[in-house]
């Protein structure tokens, strides 16, 4: 074979393999423009805040934040939640108080956290009534929802420990969260109440999972999605954004009800989840202003209709630290000891009307996927691994003892990682250190697939022509360039 054919055949080959990347490449951003966007004509889908909705209902399920249609935490469960987060102190690597130790607040989710939290951290690192001992994790990671971080094998839970080693902490020094971990409906979600029933079991195992990988956490502060009707996508359109309220409000009253699933109380038995109330609730109908004056306009989205932009980000925020200003099982965010002096009666408390509920059992809940997660078992918190318990799986708050009681102050603790990056912060007082928790590519994978086995062709089609070439005498005919 001349050289002229081989370059020709070498150059159809290109060819063809090019066009086939464009093809699939296009296809693959047509799909996408089918099943992402924006519609900003999509302001308002009707539904009423569970803050203003209160004793009313939707679909026979009632409103309001806790039970009974209310937005107030009773004080029963607040008392609960005193005694809990008066247990918060810097501690060392080990969890031991030590005032020259570290409180980590971590964020655990999805990309939407992510964001959220990434302006809630530049927030609370300007404030100056932030104590100097929090330290903030941004754990929350892309496309990882509820099923991910209720899996204790998940490979979320060693992203979440680089993050935490980045940080210059450990899984010990963690002691509260701020959780907001959607469902992620990938295909048509059961119909309403038996969707949301579904991810308040799920949200439940994901608390059991995250206290046993963070053996101090004490309190977590819950929220539900932003409006999603912008959205023209199907991970999790309206309604059900809207919907997930109820899922989290349903897993605080579950709680509340004495649930052992969701036991956070050493009095009565093993502590298997932290204490649960509300965080921001952050769902607005669009352009519709709920009674707080709170929407959520199109020009605070991204272009693809789901995620927050930075104004969107920064609302989110905003409502973070407002609402652990106000909450007083969060004085120790910003150096005030908490006063744990109410005792917890020990009473339930009346759970609202939750439509065709079968209850939450042991049965119920999800079971994880029993797959080893890549690098190494659970359990370990060492770096490059996931934070887990150890040992300590089956530890109470009781068996930990009344580690409040000492080793209180305001020290600054300094950053020893230096990390950098450019998607998250880990928040040291009013010192930023930059922590990556990695997105993912954009570009379809099989279009990387598809240029290596056309590669792997191509080297082959060109061997083979030399060989041949080599194999046959020399053409008189043919003049070679020069």
């Amino acid at each position: 074979m001349s050289v002229p054919t081989l370059r020709r055949r070498f150059s159809g080959a290109v060819a063809v393999l090019l066009v086939a990347a464009t093809v699939v490449a296009g296809g693959a951003s047509t799909a996408g423009a089918q099943t992402s966007g924006i519609d900003c004509s999509n302001d308002s889908m009707g539904n009423i805040p569970l803050t203003d909705l209160g004793s009313g209902t939707f679909m026979d399920a009632q409103g309001g934040l806790y039970p009974g249609g209310s937005n107030e935490i009773p004080e029963d469960h607040r008392a609960l939640g005193l005694d809990r987060a008066a247990e918060i102190t810097p501690r060392n690597s080990a969890g031991d108080p030590d005032p020259n130790g570290a409180i980590a607040f971590v964020s655990l989710g999805i990309s939407n956290t992510k964001r959220e939290f990434t302006a809630f951290q530049s927030l609370a690192g300007s404030d100056p009534d932030v104590a100097d001992s929090i330290v903030l994790v941004n754990g929350a990671q892309t496309g990882k929802g509820v099923n991910s971080w209720l899996d204790p094998n998940d490979s979320v839970w060693q992203e979440f420990g680089r993050a935490l080693n980045k940080a210059g902490v450990t899984a010990e020094q963690v002691q509260a969260a701020w959780v907001k971990i959607p469902e992620r409906f990938n295909s048509q979600p059961l119909p309403f109440p038996d969707n949301v029933l579904e991810y308040r079991n799920e949200l439940t195992a994901a608390l059991r999972t995250i206290q046993t990988k963070l053996p101090n956490l004490e309190v977590a502060y819950l929220s539900s999605r932003i409006y999603g009707g912008y959205a023209v996508t199907s991970a999790n359109p309206e309604p059900n954004a809207y919907q997930e309220g109820f899922g989290v409000k349903w897993v605080i009253e579950a709680q509340m009800a004495g649930n052992p699933l969701l036991n956070a109380d050493p009095d009565q038995g093993e502590v298997v989840a932290p204490w649960v109330a509300w965080g921001p609730y952050i769902w607005a109908d669009g352009t519709t202003p709920r009674a707080d004056g709170l929407t959520w306009d199109c020009n605070e989205m991204m272009n693809d209709g789901v995620h927050p932009n930075p104004s969107g980000s920064a609302q989110v925020a905003e409502m973070l630290l407002d609402s652990l200003r106000a909450d007083p099982t969060a004085d120790w965010f910003f150096g005030e000891p908490v006063d744990d002096s109410s005792e917890p009666s020990g009473a339930t408390v009346t759970t609202s009307t939750i439509p065709g509920d079968p209850g939450l059992t042991a049965e119920t809940l999800p079971v994880p996927g029993a797959a080893a997660p890549p690098g190494g078992a659970p359990g370990g918190g060492g770096a490059g691994e996931e934070p887990g318990a150890g040992d300590n799986t089956d530890t109470t708050r009781r068996e930990r003892g009344d580690r409040n009681r000492e080793g209180a102050g305001r020290t600054t603790t300094t950053d020893p990682g230096g990390a950098t990056g450019s998607d998250s912060t880990a928040v040291t007082g009013s010192t930023l250190a930059t922590v990556t928790v990695g997105e993912r590519g954009s570009v379809p994978p099989i279009v990387w697939v598809l240029v290596a086995i056309g590669a792997l062709l191509l080297g082959a089609l060109a061997v083979r022509a030399m060989r041949r070439d080599r194999s046959q005498p020399p053409d008189p005919d043919v003049t070679l360039e020069q």
